[in-house]
């Protein structure tokens, strides 16, 4: 029966709105024969007002939605479970300028970007970034000897040491004070094999360059859908 305005009142009982958008992209294998990316799926709620005073807002209602958001938010859950573990090392500094303008400030920005990248790439969804920790020691007696860049597969031992699935290598080249830039490498610990390499310019030779070089860097894999690579 259709509503009018005499019998709304009491007999138009009023309905909780329910606003659900899902946004999926299913990111293609690259050419070079990576292994297929897999799903990201980014789901909103928004729930409608309850109706109070209505004497329906009962206890399985709120069981009702409850439920609901747990089976939005599964397939975030899993997808989180499913990331490759990665290790991500100290960054390193290449100083070409060492004779003419020998670096300082430059050191301690390096555990700043390499704390940044490992929240960029938690927050984004692209790696499940490890607590290097408990492999700390192994890092330090490593780093004081070699370069970890190229140090003949030692990066691939503290990987399996942490029980990481990949590794990551980070270092920055110094051209100059206006030339810089900031490199990342991430290996497979199994195969060793290289599955990812990036490289950014950064002009000028600031804490917010720096900061700015890393954000392009996660940038760049999000929007190439290089997530869990």
């Amino acid at each position: 029966m259709q509503c009018t305005r005499a019998f709304r009142r009491h007999r138009c009982p009023r309905r909780a709105s329910v606003a659900v958008e899902i946004q999926s992209e299913q990111n293609p294998s690259a050419a070079s024969g990576l292994p297929i990316e897999g799903e990201q799926e980014n789901v909103d709620l928004t729930w409608g007002a309850s109706r109070p005073g209505s004497g329906h807002d009962v206890p399985l209602g709120r069981l009702l939605r409850s439920l609901m958001l747990a089976l939005a938010l599964a397939p975030l859950v899993a997808g989180a479970a499913e990331l490759p573990g990665l290790a991500v090392l100290p960054f390193e500094l290449i100083d070409e300028q060492h004779e003419l303008a020998p670096a300082h400030e430059e050191y301690a920005r390096l555990p700043v970007i390499a704390q940044q990248l490992s929240d960029g790439l938690r927050s984004n969804g692209l790696y499940r970034v490890l607590d290097t920790t408990p492999v700390r020691p192994m890092i330090d007696d490593l780093a004081a000897r070699q370069n970890l860049r190229d140090c003949n597969g030692c990066e691939l031992e503290i990987g399996k040491a942490l029980g990481a699935d990949r590794v990551l290598v980070g270092w920055v080249q110094k051209v100059s004070n206006l030339i810089l830039n900031i490199n990342v490498r991430i290996e497979d610990v199994s195969s060793g094999a290289t599955v990812l390499q990036k490289s950014v310019d950064i002009r000028g030779n600031t804490d917010d360059s720096w900061r700015r070089g890393v954000d392009a860097l996660v940038r760049d894999m999000v929007e190439k859908g290089q997530r869990g690579r």
